[in-house]
């Protein structure tokens, strides 16, 4: 055996998912009154319920139109509030952002140089981010588009018939009959083939392409289309159909539709070549398949003794392995293809045996044979032997495929596959949109734009100042108007924000009274519908036990007549059993009669025969015979009485010798017939012949009344039949009566626990006590008015309305555990009193009050009396320190990631309140910043205004704070006056967020101390074990103030868990001499970028255009006497190209094979 160039691949593993749905609904059960049952029961007080019920509704209704409208306007109002929120959030943030240029303006000192390099640093990070984003959003649309597949290969199982480039397939038939019947053939390899030959988009093959003699080795499937995947939505179907189970291998069906189909593609080839086609008989391929299973043919050995035993008279073989792993027949053939295409084209190392096989110019029958082995690969058998003229009428290659295509193409479309279809197209739309948009991204990323956004705040504040500081347009005056305007803002946003707030309360308080009356009539509805439930289930009930009485008495009544039918069919039994005794003893009398008259026929017979031995008589008969013969000679009709005018007229007309002679024949004549009589005479035949005719007479009366008999017989028989159908009829009758009983007492006893129900009090209804669904009440110490317990939104059951809840409103409820208007209130309302009179959490009995008055059983509740510690201030206002002092608490929050609109997810780490009044300022060292954490932007001062205020200022966390000075006049603690630090975090990139935002950890961190504009690089930079940088050529530089730097790490030693972009490419970290990454391109020493080499996800990567694959095949070497026959030598590589098969087939199961159209 020895490598294939190609191995195609079986197929990917389909999965197809079954999607169920799971659909819960209530059935009503009708009754149908019996005839007897009265009806029209409605009384003017019912009819008094059903109108209050009604106008109760439209009070109901307009009651919610009221709710609704008040609903809309407070909406509205709290989107103002929102609208006004965000305003006066954006002009404080404006206020702020002004402030912070103004300062940086004022205290920027940094160089030039400073300032170039720190927007260089930035915008490269910037780059690295948004570069990432773009291969994550390109990895997530890739995700997309792989389970739009699986949704279009699911649609595609669910179909009877699917349509395919240029043809569409019906799956319940094979894939041989579709490609016949369909025209599914592919147009490669024909003869008029070349460059510029375009492929008809059909899968299934109907040649293989063969080198040229002089170039064997050569391989010209370039010009072949590039590929076909099964795993695409459009030819998705083809392997959807003619499964083959894997693990059982084909059933000789499919081997011989494998067969049929190699042997087309080898035909079709040999045609072009002038040669004659293989003949296909049944025999051959029964033979061809004993052969595969043969142990020496798994073993690849030509054993000619095994030959010999199957295949008889044989010429050639080659024997080959094929990848077992194709669960569809398409596949398999592909993968075969690939064993008879190295036979044909990688055979030098068997002096082209196996070629020279399949290209024998002979006449000869040929049958391909297969046999799943033990190692997932199949042994292919191909064989020859002689052929004669009539096999050729009994090919089954040409006779199958000319009798599926005379049959026209399959069944259409039908309505269900073609809304299928329809569903199937639309996602294939979705798939080549979401390859647009890839590509789009892969444009974008190959012309990176610098994005701003992809940094954290606190970069964009130092790029923009940076840039602000760069620009020498941008002035102080300009920062200061930009102030003022926002500050003016600020005031105004604040004043909308207000009205906005008083009028929500106004229209608040009108809202809460409508639901209130809503809520009151919708009690009052809910009662009066009840009680007109309750009204018309138990008319319900009533109607039902009636119709269960009428069932009673048909069963009662089917009872007596199955009783009468019982007694009818024993006596057809038993008029059955005397007639058949009666019928049995005549049978008796007439068969001794019979033998009596067969007796007296027999000595009748015995009788006759001695006179027929008798000399005299044979002679008289004789001579009688003789003289008849002479009589008819004169007269014509002698002896016919039945003419015997014509006898006498002929007797007439004789002469007066032929009268003479006619007389003494007469006279012989009868002289000879006395003496046949007299013997017989003698003999007593007469008398014989009376007793027989005697005999049998008796015979018959006696067999006439043993006739009579018999028919007296059968019409008991049809009696007792016809008795036991009446019995059954009245038996069934009998059971359906019972069962219509059963069932409409089932509908009683249901109706009767529906009334049972309805007509409970609510705590016998409702007995799951559940804690957890009891609000937690929080009071401060002190309080002596303490709320009651509320009950959570979810604890109410929600009844529908809908016409089967106006009937049974029980079936309509949904969700929750108790009924709507079910209030709470404390068990020991003395208890809670003492316990809110100490901060704590305690545990407390509550009781609930349902809507009918009923109430519960006292349950406890864990931790629902939250008590407050109160707080005490020396003001009689808590919220102002003195009557003209105001405060301002500021909250330290760090972001700690994001929402899927983008919303910064936020926590308080910290908390500080200034007092003051009104234009009093707190920044610098008055800033009591949480340990660990450091501002997000330099400057920020603080001003009381006229109000209290809260403000939120953001902070990024630092690994090493620096150590607060115990000195309140002065800062932290610095390294030296004319140094500054720089710590630098090693981040890895581990997720994102659904915008986008990179999810980051720090595995390291370095800190570099030194004098402004000093730069560390190169082996300075302790990168942290089993990491490197994500770009090179990284330096850090010191400013004029401490700075925290995180810096995009890689890991070296695991493989990246991301799906690499393209099965063509290889990771290989080792670039050439001299060679870096710079703008995510792989450049050489003088910066030209390099060819073959790409950055994906951070690695750089070698590009390779294909995958190396291996197969196998028989080696072989044949005899060059064409006549005699050829046998191949088996080669000994038999281990490696088993290695390569085994390696081959594991790229195949994982997808990285595709479905090659080149079938070289």
């Amino acid at each position: 055996m020895k490598e294939h160039k190609k191995l195609y691949k079986s197929g990917k593993l389909w999965m197809t998912a079954t999607i169920m749905a799971f659909a819960a609904g209530t059935t009503l059960a009708t009754t149908t009154a019996h005839a007897d049952t009265t009806g029209n029961t409605t009384n003017a007080a019912t009819q008094t319920s059903t109108d209050q019920v009604a106008q109760q509704e439209q009070k109901v209704s307009a009651d919610q139109d009221a709710v609704n409208k008040a609903q809309t306007a407070v909406d509205a109002h709290k989107k103002g509030i929102d609208q006004a929120s965000q305003d006066l959030q954006k002009a404080q943030q404006d206020q702020q952002d002004a402030q912070s240029q103004i300062d940086a303006l004022k205290n920027s000192s940094m160089s030039s140089d400073q300032v170039q390099s720190t927007i260089d640093a930035l915008t490269k990070k910037a780059n690295y981010y948004q570069q990432a984003d773009l291969q994550r959003k390109e990895e997530q649309a890739q995700v997309k588009i792989n389970q739009l597949n699986d949704q279009v290969s699911s649609l595609n199982s669910q179909t009877e018939t699917a349509t395919v480039p240029n043809g569409r397939i019906d799956k319940s038939k094979s894939l041989l009959e579709n490609a016949s019947r369909n025209d599914l053939w592919d147009n490669f390899y024909s003869n008029e083939q070349n460059g510029n030959t375009t492929w008809n988009q059909k899968l299934v093959p109907n040649n293989i392409y063969i080198s040229p003699d002089n170039d064997k080795s050569a391989n010209h499937g370039a010009s072949a289309p590039s590929t076909a995947n099964l795993a695409s939505g459009a030819y998705a179907p083809y392997g959807e159909f003619d499964k083959v189970n894997a693990t059982t291998g084909m059933t000789e069906d499919k081997a011989r539709e494998l067969s049929i189909l190699l042997l087309n593609e080898l035909n079709h080839a040999r045609e072009q070549r002038g040669l004659a086609p293989f003949v296909m008989t049944e025999d051959q391929f029964k033979r061809a398949m004993a052969r595969a299973a043969q142990p020496s043919a798994a073993n690849l050995d030509h054993n000619e003794s095994d030959m010999n035993s199957v295949l008889g008279n044989w010429h050639s073989e080659n024997l080959a392995l094929v990848n077992a792993s194709a669960d569809n027949m398409l596949s398999l053939l592909n993968n075969a293809n690939g064993s008879v295409s190295s036979m044909l084209m990688v055979d030098a190392d068997s002096n082209w045996g196996h070629r020279e096989n399949f290209l024998d110019s002979g006449n000869y029958n040929a049958a391909f044979g297969f046999k799943l082995l033990d190692n997932g690969f199949y042994v292919m058998t191909f064989d020859t032997t002689y052929a004669t003229d009539a096999d050729k009428t009994n090919d089954l290659v040409t006779n199958t495929i000319n009798n599926y295509a005379a049959m026209g193409p399959t069944k259409d479309a039908t309505a269900n596959d073609q809304k299928l279809n329809s569903q199937i197209s639309d996602l294939n739309q979705q798939i080549s949109d979401l390859q647009g948009t890839i590509k789009q991204l892969s444009n974008k990323e190959d012309n990176l734009q610098f994005d701003a956004s992809y940094l954290s705040k606190a970069e964009q504040d130092q790029y923009n100042q940076a840039k602000a500081q760069l620009n020498s347009s941008q002035t102080l005056a300009d920062a200061q108007t930009k102030l003022q305007q926002a500050t003016e803002a600020v005031k105004k946003a604040q004043l909308t924000k207000d009205s906005l707030t008083s009028q929500t309360s106004t229209l608040q308080k009108q809202l809460d009274a409508a639901k209130a009356t809503l809520a009151k009539d919708q009690e009052l509805l809910g009662k009066l519908k009840a009680a007109q439930q309750v009204s018309n289930l138990q008319q319900k009930v009533d109607a039902q036990k009636q119709t269960v009485a009428n069932d009673q008495k048909t069963v009662d009544t089917a009872k007596q007549d199955v009783d009468s039918k019982q007694a009818a069919y024993d006596a057809a039994v038993q008029t059955r059993k005397d007639t058949w005794n009666q019928n049995q003893a005549d049978l008796a009398a007439a068969r001794a009669t019979g033998k009596e008259a067969s007796e007296a026929q027999q000595k009748l017979d015995d009788a006759k025969a001695a006179v027929a031995n008798d000399p005299k008589v044979a002679a008289a008969q004789q001579q009688e015979t003789t003289l008849k013969a002479e009589l008819v000679k004169l007269v014509p009709h002698y002896g016919d009485f039945l003419n015997w005018k014509l006898r006498d007229q002929e007797e007439a007309a004789l002469s007066g010798d032929q009268k003479t002679q006619y007389n003494q024949l007469q006279s012989q004549y009868h002289a000879a017939q006395d003496v046949v009589k007299n013997a017989q005479k003698a003999a007593g035949i007469d008398d014989l012949q009376a007793d027989v005719t005697a005999k049998d007479q008796k015979h018959n009366e006696l067999s006439n009344k043993q006739y009579a008999s018999s028919e007296k017989y059968m019409a008991a028989f049809d009696a007792e039949q016809q008795a036991e159908k009446d019995l059954q009829t009245a038996q069934n009758n009998h059971d359906l009566a019972a069962k219509q009983l059963q069932s409409d007492q089932a509908v009683l006893t249901d109706l009767q626990a529906q009334l049972d129900q309805l007509t409970q009090k609510d705590n016998v209804k409702y007995t799951n006590l559940d804690p957890s669904l009891v609000m937690k009440v929080n009071v401060t110490a002190g309080d002596t008015n303490i709320p009651a317990p509320k009950l959570t939104d979810d604890a109410f059951i929600k009844n529908a309305n809908t016409a089967s809840a106006a009937m049974f409103m029980v079936l309509a409820q949904t969700n929750g555990t108790y009924p709507e208007g079910t209030t709470v209130e404390w068990a020991d309302p003395a208890k809670v009193q003492k316990d809110a009179q100490t901060a704590g959490t305690y545990d407390e009995e509550v009781i609930l009050d349902f809507p009918d008055g009923s109430k519960s059983k006292a349950f406890n509740v864990p931790g629902v009396l939250v008590v407050a510690a109160k707080q005490t201030t020396p003001s009689t206002n808590p919220t102002k320190p003195t009557a003209t002092d105001h405060t301002l608490t500021v909250h330290y929050i760090e972001v700690t990631g994001y929402k899927a609109d983008g919303t910064p997810i936020t926590k308080v780490v910290g908390t500080q309140t200034f007092t003051g009044k009104k234009g009093t300022t707190f920044g610098g060292n008055q800033l009591n910043i949480p340990a660990g954490y450091k501002l997000a932007m330099d400057g920020v001062t603080y001003t009381i205004t006229d109000k209290d205020e809260v403000n939120e200022t953001p902070v990024i966390s630092i690994n090493t704070p620096s150590t607060p000075s115990t000195d309140p006049n002065k800062g932290d603690d610095k390294p030296a006056t004319q140094e500054h630090t720089l710590t630098v975090h090693y981040i890895e990139v581990v997720g994102y967020e659904p915008m986008g935002a990179p999810i980051t950890k720090v595995v390291g961190t370095q800190t570099f101390t030194g004098k402004p504009g000093q730069t560390f690089g190169g082996d300075q930079l302790k990168i942290p074990a089993g990491y490197k940088l994500a770009m090179d050529g990284v330096t850090y530089t010191i400013t004029d103030k401490d700075e925290v730097n995180e810096t995009p790490v890689i890991s070296v030693n695991t493989p990246s868990n991301k799906p690499t972009p393209s099965t063509d490419e290889k990771s290989d970290s080792q670039l050439p001499a001299g060679a870096k990454v710079v703008n995510n391109h792989v450049v050489d020493a003088d910066g030209n970028i390099l060819a073959g080499w790409k950055v994906v996800n951070g690695q750089v990567v070698k590009e390779n255009s294909s995958v190396a694959q291996t197969a196998a095949v028989q080696n072989v070497q044949p005899t060059k006497d064409n006549n005699d026959k050829k046998l191949p030598q088996t080669g000994n590589a038999d281990s490696l190209a088993m290695m390569g098969l085994g390696a081959a087939s594991l790229l195949s199961m994982f997808g990285l094979a595709e479905l090659d159209k080149k079938r070289g």
